[in-house]
């Protein structure tokens, strides 16, 4: 525990709060200005940083500061100048000049699982990439790998020791190193109050990997010292804006979140994971509904990260108990055009595109598009290991590398009207649900009984956006046709209003 004044000042200069004045120095950053040479002045830096009284003295709660656990990360660059805003991310002048980074852990704990390490690695750069345009890749066999990431302790070859438990937590380096080190004698911790978050300490550690320097608002993921465990721990906006003032995002006029109550929100394909989120797509964008029953609207890329197409026509998930064509579990496919996408899965909700992908799906599903005759398909379902490939009015069925004659949907699929524009096979508490949708509407298939499920109350086809979406009203063309109309003929009327005013002004006010 730092008490003393020189172990003190040594922190400063350090965090770089204070620094010996050194105008023979070449580099800029070692000419200091007069204001922050005293450290009684850095002491109140430091305090105004930390929101505590600027005394510039060394009490008891500057000292608790001072000692709190935290990352080995300076909080400025080099000594900050007065003109700095408070409350505020900062930028490093370095960033990846790269579309794609690559990460991996080279030298793992030895106190704690590697796959719980994985996971909440995975989750915290997935974070920060929903946010930019980079994407991330966990590449655990790459030789050659961006952001390397290690856990180790006191000296360990980059003239940063770590300080034993309780101090310094971990600490990262600028692009283009980007390597991240967390010290291996914390007592690392994944949920509850004990020990130290893994995944709150990683997700400021790669923050510091992009390029972000410590921020000056306190609450945000960026602020230099650790501040507990968070329940739902995520960025702050001060994050999103500094991360996004780096990467931004390519938008483009038309690029905001689509009104998924409008009738031109069609839904092209949809699928179910293994654990209960549903996905749904439409154009370049998906729409998530959580196994919470919450929804997340998102450009398919920022979830599935390298998928370039302009639309998913067809969708299937392969959980660990499906194994068509030996394929490794965990398998989000998607059908764009006659291309086919494999994106694996990690423990977490991270989907990346698979090596050697995108392909032809005719060289990836030949078994199927060699007897269909196409190369493109309406839907796509998976029911235990059997695949189901609709087009048009038929289906057919791929198990154990064999594929069935075509199949008319009315006589196997009764009451379900065709051609469908996606399918559904949803598992609930044991039981299967199978959905079929058609532009805005959607059956729900009844297996007990051979067709389509009865319900007089609320019958089928229902509308997909009021049931699935939980749109109280859909917005129509013909509505919207009519409210423009009503706009014209508002402005329009107006117009004539200002007119006749202008007009009795300037012949009855108007000197003449």
């Amino acid at each position: 525990m730092l008490q003393s004044e020189e172990e003190v000042k040594e922190f400063l200069k350090y965090y770089n709060y204070l620094k010996e004045k050194n105008t023979n120095s070449p580099d800029v950053h070692d000419i200091i200005l007069s204001e922050h040479d005293s450290y009684q002045e850095a002491l109140k830096l430091f305090q105004r940083r930390f929101n505590l009284r600027e005394t510039g003295n060394l009490n008891p709660e500057t000292l608790e500061a001072i000692n709190s656990p935290r990352c080995g990360f300076p909080d400025y660059k080099d000594t900050p100048l007065s003109s700095k805003k408070p409350n505020s991310f900062t930028l490093n002048d370095e960033k990846w000049n790269q579309p794609k980074l690559s990460y991996k852990v080279v030298k793992y704990s030895n106190k704690i699982d590697k796959t719980l390490i994985d996971y909440n690695l995975d989750k915290a750069f997935q974070m920060w990439g929903e946010r930019i345009s980079l994407v991330f890749e966990h590449c655990k066999d790459c030789d050659k790998i961006d952001i390397e990431i290690k856990f180790v302790n006191r000296s360990h070859g980059d003239q940063n020791p770590f300080d034993g438990p309780g101090k310094v937590l971990a600490h990262a380096f600028s692009p283009e190193n980007g390597d991240v080190h967390f010290d291996d004698e914390e007592e690392w911790t994944f949920t509850g109050i004990e020990g130290v978050n893994f995944f709150q300490a990683a997700l400021h550690e790669i923050g510091h990997s992009l390029g972000l320097l410590h921020s000056e608002n306190n609450a945000a993921v960026m602020a230099p010292k650790y501040s507990g465990y968070i329940k739902d721990y995520t960025l702050h906006d001060d994050d999103i804006k500094g991360i996004q003032a780096l990467y931004p995002r390519d938008s483009k006029p038309g690029d905001l979140d689509p009104n998924i109550c409008d009738e031109n929100f069609l839904i092209s394909a949809t699928t179910s994971t293994h654990d209960g989120h549903r996905f749904f797509f439409s154009g370049k964008w998906v729409v998530i509904i959580f196994n919470n029953a919450s929804i997340k609207i998102e450009k398919i890329k920022y979830i599935f990260k390298g998928f370039e197409g302009d639309r998913v026509d067809a969708a299937v998930y392969f959980n660990e108990k499906q194994y068509p064509y030996n394929q490794r579990t965990r398998l989000m496919v998607l059908f764009s055009k006659n291309k086919v996408h494999k994106f694996e899965r990690d423990l977490g909700f991270d989907f990346y595109e698979a090596s050697n992908y995108p392909k032809k799906t005719s060289q990836d599903f030949s078994i199927v598009t060699n007897r269909a005759g196409v190369e493109e398909f309406d839907a796509v379902m998976a029911i235990n290991k059997t695949l189901l490939f609709f087009r048009d009015s038929y289906f057919w069925e791929v198990s154990d590398e064999q594929v069935s004659g075509r199949k008319h949907i009315k006589d196997v699929w009764k009451g379900v009207p065709y051609p469908i524009s996606s399918a559904l096979n949803y598992e609930y508490k044991g039981n299967y649900y199978f959905y079929f949708f058609k532009k805005h509407s959607y059956v729900r298939f009844n297996t007990k009984t051979g067709s389509v499920h009865k319900d007089n109350a609320n019958p089928y086809p229902r509308n997909s956006q009021k049931l699935w979406f939980s749109c109280e009203k859909v917005v129509t063309l013909e509505e919207k046709a009519n409210t423009a109309s009503c706009i014209f003929t508002y402005s329009v009327g107006h117009f004539y209003s200002l007119l006749a005013v202008f007009y009795l002004f300037y012949s009855f006010i108007m000197p003449r």
